[in-house]
Order: C-alpha cells, then sequence, then structure tokens
C-alpha cells in the first residue's frame, strides 16, 4: 500500500484546525511556577487548543509557545517527573529553540545538547521544532513522537520500508533520515510536510493494505 493512493485525503486533511481538549485540573499545580501558564487557561476549567493557535503565536514569545506546545501535545498531562524537569531547564530549551529558529546546519552536534536536557524527549522536541517552524539541515521539522515510530514500524506503506529500524531509542540518530523521507513524500503529493505527518499520526496505526485476491 502507498501513501501516495491517499493523495486527496492528505492535501485536504484540517492541519491547523486538529486540536485537543486540555482540563486545567491536570496542569494547576505548576501555575506557580509561570504566569505564561495559567493565562494559558484564561480563568477557564478547559480550553481547546489547535495547531493554528501555537502557529499564532509570534515567535518572539517564545515562553508561551513552549506551554502551548506542551499542552497541546499532553492534554492529559506528561508522564512522571517529565513536566518538572522541563520547568527546571526551560530557560535552557528556549535558548536552544532561539538557535533553532535561524536554522539548524548540524542536527548531530545540535541534537546531543538537546538530549542533555533532562525531560526533553525528542516527541516534544520535534514538536517545538515543529511549532517555530525549524529548519534541520534544510528540511521542515516536522513532529516525531511513539506513535508515527509505531506506524513506521507497522510497514502498511511502501514508502516508509527505508526506515524499518527506526525505534524511539534511536529517534534523535535518525530524525534526519525521517525528515528527509517525509519532505520527498510531501514533495510527491505536491503538499506541506505537517500534513503528511498528521496523516500518519491519525490513520497510520488503523489502515490496513487490501486483500489482492
Amino acid at each position: 500500500m502507498k501513501i501516495i493512493n491517499f493523495r486527496d485525503l492528505i492535501i485536504n486533511l484540517p492541519e491547523q484546525q486538529q486540536s485537543f481538549p486540555i482540563k486545567r485540573s491536570n496542569w494547576e499545580r505548576f501555575f506557580d511556577y509561570s504566569d505564561v501558564l495559567e493565562e494559558c487557561f484564561s480563568n477557564k476549567e478547559e480550553v481547546e487548543i489547535s495547531r493554528e493557535d501555537i502557529f499564532a503565536v509570534q515567535v518572539e514569545n517564545l515562553e508561551e509557545l513552549f506551554f502551548k506546545t506542551i499542552l497541546w501535545g499532553y492534554p492529559i498531562g506528561m508522564r512522571g517527573t517529565n513536566f518538572s524537569k522541563l520547568l527546571q531547564n526551560k530557560e535552557t530549551i528556549l535558548d536552544l529553540l532561539i538557535d533553532a529558529k535561524s536554522g539548524i546546519s548540524d542536527w548531530r552536534v545540535h541534537s546531543r545538547i538537546a538530549t542533555q536536557i533532562p525531560g526533553l524527549g525528542l516527541s516534544t522536541y520535534s514538536k517545538l521544532l515543529f511549532f517555530i517552524r525549524a529548519k534541520v539541515e534544510g528540511f521542515p521539522a516536522v513532529i516525531l513522537d511513539l506513535r508515527i515510530i509505531n506506524t513506521i514500524q507497522k510497514r502498511a506503506f511502501e514508502e516508509l520500508n527505508s526506515l524499518p529500524k527506526i525505534t524511539y531509542e534511536n529517534g534523535w540518530r535518525r530524525y534526519i533520515d525521517y525528515l528527509t523521507l517525509i519532505d520527498w513524500i510531501a514533495q510527491e503529493l505536491n503538499t506541506d510536510s505537517g500534513k503528511v505527518e498528521m496523516f500518519l499520526f491519525e490513520f497510520g496505526l488503523y489502515v490496513k493494505p487490501l486483500r489482492t485476491s
């Protein structure tokens, strides 16, 4: 089965409108650490954040973008102490994103720094890179999380078969391979990389090749 067979669906995906509801109660215990985090809820018990909402944040307001990305990406909260660790290292992460905004010319060097930050996994960092519209060695950054990796490992799409051995453990090292492939698929479909990633996230685990009998 080929991704290109779903061209019309991918092109018409409402990428900007993909959103998730976030309950205030899941994050309220962290409000003392940032007024910006509290402001994200605007005194509401639940907010809905879309990709468009995050893209609309001025890149200069990296702290707001940071928190909205986390809320969107983890609407029911982060596991364990990861968020507490991110809060403790927020300024370091923001400084790294400032560098990334102008483009990452050497992913190996950049990722070596990122992987040393407690609590910062590839799933989270690739989301942040995506929403600041970073270019990584010339390719548009897109999200790579465990669900996308599971889709690749399922081997349902022929175009993804060049990445069969990607895992969450080696995802940092193989991120450029992933970006290269997603960019190529996007160009073949004449669409943007974000829509390809959204298709893989939303449908990748739930499609089965048709029987050829």
